[in-house]
């Protein structure tokens, strides 16, 4: 996702990491705002199944160390965890 110079003065200035505002686009709710914008945010329900999601994961932590996923042409081909040294070219 791309950043205007304005949207990354204002994370910094508002204690917003990017990781912060990529979950809200993933999970938020979409609404118009007109002149082709539109505002993101978390409803309650969308933000009790991120709070799942981010507990799910927090549960295997330790297990994205050693996790790789493997894309092609922005398709996700596979995943796996690697047990020895992956040589990448």
């Amino acid at each position: 996702m791309k950043y205007s110079k304005h949207a990354l003065s204002r994370l910094q200035q508002r204690g917003v990491n990017k990781l912060m505002v990529e979950l809200v686009m993933l999970y938020g709710e979409e609404y118009e705002q007109g002149a082709g914008q539109t505002f993101n945010k978390l409803s309650k329900s969308a933000f009790n199944h991120l709070e799942l999601d981010l507990k799910k994961v927090m549960n295997k932590i330790e297990k994205l160390k050693k996790l790789y996923v493997v894309e092609s042409e922005n398709t996700i081909v596979t995943s796996a965890y690697q047990i020895k040294h992956v040589h990448i070219h």
